[in-house]
C-alpha cells in the first residue's frame, strides 16, 4: 500500500528539531555546538566542493569531530550532544555526499542547510543509527514527492518491536561474563558456562541493537525518508569476519567504503614484492587495524574498547587467514552439519568480544544464588537456540517460494511477532525494566 504526498523541507526540520528537543532535553551549550559543527560543515561543502584539496579538508575535519568521542566521559557530558556518535556519522557522510557530488553543491546555502540538519536531527540518527544522511534526504528526480509503503513501514517496526522484546527478556538476566569466570572451580563446567554465554551474549546484542534500528528506519519510512540497513542478517554468516561485513553498516559499511577500500588499494599496489606472511599482515592486516582503531575511538575510546578492538582484530585476521589460505573452506561446503556447526561457533566468539563491554558490571556482582543464575543460563542459552532457529527459518522460508505464498507466509509471520510481543509485554515484563542505556548504544 503507497501513498504519495508533499512534504516541505523546513516544517519537516522544524518538527525533527522539536522531537530531538523532547527526547534528549539538551542543554543550551551543547546546542551552540551542535550548531557550530553544522556551519562550519556547510559552509566547508559551500565553498570548497571544487577545491583541489576538499579530500585533505574533509579527511582533516572529519578527525576533529571524531575525536571529542575520545575525551573522558566527564569533559563528553558538558558539550557533546545526546547521540553524538551517531551524529557524527551523519555529520561525515553527508559532507563526503555532498563534496563528491558536485551538482548539488551549486544550490544555495540554505537549502544545504536545511538537508544536512534535517538529516542530522533525522529520529534514527541520535537514537540507535543508521544515521540518515543528507544523500537520503535530498529528492532530486522526485523533488519533494514521497512515496511511503505503509506496509513495509509497519513490518519494520513490529520486526523491531519483536527483537526488542526478546531481547529484553535476556538483559533482565543480568549475565556477565566476570561472574561465569570467578565462581566455578571446574574448567570443563566453566568452559560450557563461557560456551552458552558467547552465544546468548550475541543474540541479545543482536536483538535489541537491530530491533532498535528496524524501528527507527520504519519510522523514517513512514515519513518517505529510506536510510541503510543497519544490520544484513549477521546471523547467517559462517565465519567471524564475515559477522563484521554484515554487523553495524552504519560505520562499518562506510569506513569500508571511504576508508577501508582506498588503504586496501593503496597498500596493493605497494606490496607486490612480500611474501605471502607479509604480504597478507599489509593488505588485510592494516585496513582492518585501522578500522578496528576507528571503532575503539568511535565507542569512546576507554581502555576495554580497545581490548575489544584488538580483539576484534585478532580473530578478524585469524578468520580471514583460515578461509583465504587453507581447504577448509572448500572442505566444509560439502557439509552442512560442520558449515552449520561453525557458524555456531563464530557466532559464539563474536558473542564473547561483545562481553568485554560488560566484563564486571556491577548489577551482576548482587547475584547470590549461583545454582539459579546457572539454570537461568542454560535455559536461556535453549531460548537462544530457538531464536536462532527462528531468525534461520524467517531467512530462508521466501526462497523457494511463489509471490502469493511469500505474502501468505509474511503475513503468518507477523501475526506471530505480534502475539509474541503481546505476551512478553502482558505476561513476562510486569516486572522488568529496559537497560538504562537502552536509546544509546555504545
Amino acid at each position: 500500500m503507497y501513498f504519495i504526498s508533499k512534504v516541505k523541507p523546513t516544517p519537516r526540520l522544524i518538527s525533527f528539531f522539536i522531537l530531538y528537543l523532547l527526547i534528549t532535553k539538551e542543554t543550551i551549550e551543547k546546542l551552540i555546538f551542535l550548531s557550530v559543527i553544522i556551519l562550519i560543515s556547510c559552509l566547508i561543502i559551500k565553498f570548497f566542493y571544487e577545491s583541489k584539496r576538499k579530500t585533505i579538508i574533509l579527511t582533516f575535519f572529519s578527525l576533529i569531530i571524531f575525536l571529542p568521542l575520545g575525551f573522558p566521559s566527564e569533559i563528553q557530558n558538558i558539550f557533546l550532544p545526546s547521540g553524538y556518535k551517531y551524529i557524527s556519522i551523519s555529520i561525515i557522510s553527508s559532507l563526503i555526499f555532498y563534496l563528491f557530488n558536485e551538482e548539488y553543491c551549486k544550490s544555495n546555502i540554505k537549502n544545504i542547510m536545511v538537508n544536512f540538519t534535517t538529516a542530522l536531527f533525522a529520529p534514527s540518527t541520535y537514537i540507535s543509527g543508521p544515521s540518515a544522511t543528507a544523500k537520503e534526504i535530498i529528492k532530486k528526480d522526485e523533488g519533494n514527492s514521497i512515496k511511503i509503503d505503509y506496509a513495509k513501514s509497519l513490518k519494520l517496526i513490529i520486526n523491531g518491536c519483536f527483537g526488542i522484546s526478546l531481547g529484553y527478556l535476556i538483559t533482565n538476566q543480568n549475565f556477565d561474563l566476570s561472574y561465569f569466570l570467578n565462581n566455578s572451580n571446574n574448567i570443563y563446567a566453566t568452559a560450557l558456562k563461557i560456551f552458552c554465554y558467547g552465544f546468548i551474549n550475541f543474540w541479545n546484542y543482536y536483538l535489541l541493537f537491530s530491533g532498535a534500528s528496524e524501528i527507527c528506519k520504519g519510522v523514517l519510512a513512514l515519513l518517505g525518508i529510506d536510510i541503510i540497513n543497519n544490520f544484513s542478517n549477521p546471523e547467517q554468516s559462517i565465519y567471524y569476519h564475515e559477522i563484521w561485513s554484515r554487523w553495524h553498516l552504519n560505520i562499518t559499511d562506510r569506513v569500508r567504503k571511504y576508508l577501508y577500500t582506498p588503504i586496501t588499494l593503496f597498500v596493493l599496489r605497494r606490496s607486490s614484492k612480500l611474501n605471502k606472511f607479509l604480504g597478507f599482515i599489509y593488505i588485510e592486516g592494516l585496513p582492518i587495524c585501522v578500522l578496528f582503531l576507528i571503532l575503539a575511538i568511535w565507542h569512546g575510546s576507554r581502555p576495554r574498547d580497545y581490548v575489544f578492538a584488538f580483539s576484534s582484530i585478532f580473530f578478524t585476521l585469524l578468520s580471514t587467514a583460515i578461509i583465504r589460505y587453507s581447504k577448509i573452506n572448500d572442505f566444509i561446503k560439502n557439509f552442512n552439519y560442520l558449515k552449520e556447526f561453525i557458524r555456531i561457533i563464530s557466532i559464539t566468539i563474536f558473542g564473547l568480544t561483545l562481553g568485554i563491554y560488560s566484563f564486571g558490571n556491577s548489577v551482576s556482582q548482587v547475584i547470590v544464588n549461583q545454582n539459579h543464575q546457572q539454570l537461568n543460563l542454560y535455559f536461556f542459552y535453549v531460548f537462544s537456540i530457538f531464536i536462532n532457529i527462528f531468525y534461520r527459518y524467517k531467512f530462508n522460508i521466501y526462497k523457494s517460494a511463489t509471490t502469493k505464498q511469500k505474502h501468505l507466509k509474511s503475513k503468518l509471520i507477523v501475526l506471530f511477532q505480534l502475539i509474541s510481543i503481546l505476551f512478553i509485554y502482558i505476561f513476562l515484563g510486569k516486572d522488568n525494566t529496559l537497560p538504562s542505556n537502552f536509546i544509546y548504544f555504545s
